[in-house]
């Protein structure tokens, strides 16, 4: 209530007092209830304590939510079945049930109890007037004049106090629900009549109700979902279109809170937009670190060339050219890095196949040779392994991974390279003793592009591609730190 303006807090007060007072003028007829009114009271407040409680139906709108239920149908009933302060004394004990039961704040629970003792006051009070026989068509029109009377009390009221809270204008928080607001009342005023005249005409028939009356409900309820998905499905819609016609992938679909269909959906294509978004922004980085890292050589390449004299000397011819030339292999080294990269999510990047790991690291060694100067240590193999693999990535991984090694360690430090079983997979180790790596940077150093700290010679794309032919294989790759000691850097692939 705090949080509410003074005048909507005023009008709930009202609201309440006034059920209040209405519920005080039927007091002085109680002492005369008969047993028949006492059971007849349980009853309704039972029925409508039920309706509130176990069948409410929600239907989001917009930022709020909208409960419907079959309450009104008990309202219509008792109109023409019970004396009025036994309807009210009914409609002050179940709504105050119904709605704690359900969780509702307190102070809602009495607002909602005074405006459905005014709303039912107030209808009593018209039926009273037309002075129809409940057991006659005229008494049915009655009771159904009377239920408007409700209906107009009690959606003004509601609205109201939303458009004060709010801040809204009035008419704009009670029109767009009003047409489905009265065909719901239509709805079950008619079931309360037919309830009332099945009674009147033979009350043991009344309990044969029971399935028609589930199914109508039920029924009901679909129809409300069906609107309820009908909104919603819009409402993804011109998000959809908004986000398709600006390009803003930071949107997102309303989330519902359902975990079945629309809300569903939505869900599902949140995650897309999410996974889209992501994609988009390593696209952009990359592209942008690509465009540097490939600026670079052009630059040196132009910039020897501008500056080489028109009728240049042959020693300045073979440094310019030798210059040229290093640049030029080094583009192309970076572009087949790329390309591999690229190719990386393709479904054919890798065409795995049975590789026998005992056979398998000692050519891998071999070829290694001469980057680690025999500096490379096979460790202990499982006799058999078998590892399912794609052996020419394979082997551009575990290159990439001794290569790292090689450049980041000191000249005759020894390197490890071994084959480990992990929780149903096989794991490449290459494990170094050059001191390890600089805290927090274990998992940036796979980043395309990252080259850490070091200023050794690289396009810092090597342990993105073994990250990315790791990932193709189904499994992962990265790295555990020894600071002060070493790294052992490893690729993990499916047995």
């Amino acid at each position: 209530m705090r949080p509410l303006p003074l005048r909507a807090r005023l009008l709930i007060y009202a609201v309440t007092a006034a059920g209040g007072a209405v519920l005080a003028l039927q007091l002085p007829e109680v002492p005369g209830w008969t047993w028949i009114d006492l059971l007849a009271c349980a009853g309704f407040a039972g029925a409508v304590s039920l309706a509130a409680w176990r069948l409410p139906i929600p239907l989001p709108q917009r930022t709020e939510t909208e409960t419907f239920s079959m309450v009104d149908a008990v309202w219509a009933a008792g109109l023409l079945l019970v004396r009025p302060s036994v309807l009210l004394f009914a409609a002050a004990v179940g709504v105050a049930i119904g709605q704690t039961l359900r969780g509702v704040d307190r102070y809602k629970v009495l607002f909602n109890v005074g405006q459905d003792l005014v709303g039912i006051g107030l209808a009593l009070a018209v039926y009273g007037t037309l002075g129809a026989s409940p057991e006659h068509p005229g008494g049915w029109l009655a009771a159904g004049a009377a239920m408007a009377t409700y209906f107009l009390v009690n959606a003004t009221i509601v609205s109201l106090v939303i458009a004060i809270a709010g801040r809204k204008p009035f008419l704009e928080v009670l029109l767009p629900p009003l047409r489905l607001d009265f065909l719901q009342w239509a709805v079950n005023v008619a079931l309360g009549i037919l309830v009332a005249v099945v009674w009147f005409s033979e009350p043991a028939a009344v309990p044969l109700l029971v399935v028609p009356l589930l199914l109508s409900y039920l029924a009901y309820r679909g129809w409300i979902q069906t609107l309820r998905e009908h909104f919603r499905m819009n409402e993804l819609a011109t998000t959809a279109d908004s986000i398709s016609e600006q390009g803003d992938l930071t949107k997102r679909l309303a989330a519902g809170q359902g975990q079945e269909g629309v809300d569903s959906l939505a869900a599902t294509l949140n995650g897309m937009l999410d996974r889209l978004e992501a994609s988009y922004r390593r696209e952009r980085r990359f592209i942008s670190e690509a465009s540097h890292e490939l600026r670079t050589p052009i630059t040196i390449c132009r910039g020897h060339l501008e500056v080489m004299s028109l009728d240049p000397r042959p020693d300045e011819v073979r440094e310019t050219t030798g210059v040229v030339l290093d640049e030029l292999d080094r583009m192309g080294r970076l572009l087949g890095d790329l390309t591999t990269l690229a190719r990386a999510e393709e479904p054919q990047f890798v065409r795995p196949e049975p590789v026998a790991v005992e056979r398998f690291l000692p050519e891998l060694a071999t070829k290694a040779a001469p980057l680690l100067n025999g500096r490379l240590h096979i460790g202990p193999l499982s006799p058999g392994a078998i590892v399912e693999a794609d052996p020419q990535r394979l082997t551009q991984a575990l290159i990439n991974l001794l290569h790292n090694a090689a450049v980041h360690t000191a000249p005759g430090s020894p390197v490890d390279l071994r084959l480990v079983p992990d929780n149903g997979c096989w794991r490449f180790e290459v494990a170094d003793v050059g001191g390890g790596l600089p805290p927090g940077q274990e998992e940036l150093l796979f980043a395309p592009f990252s080259r850490g700290s070091t200023s050794a010679a690289g396009s810092g794309l090597g342990l993105a591609i073994v990250r990315r032919i790791a990932e193709a294989h189904g499994g992962s790759a990265g790295a555990e730190n020894r600071p002060g000691e070493g790294a052992t850097f490893w690729f993990k692939v499916p047995r």
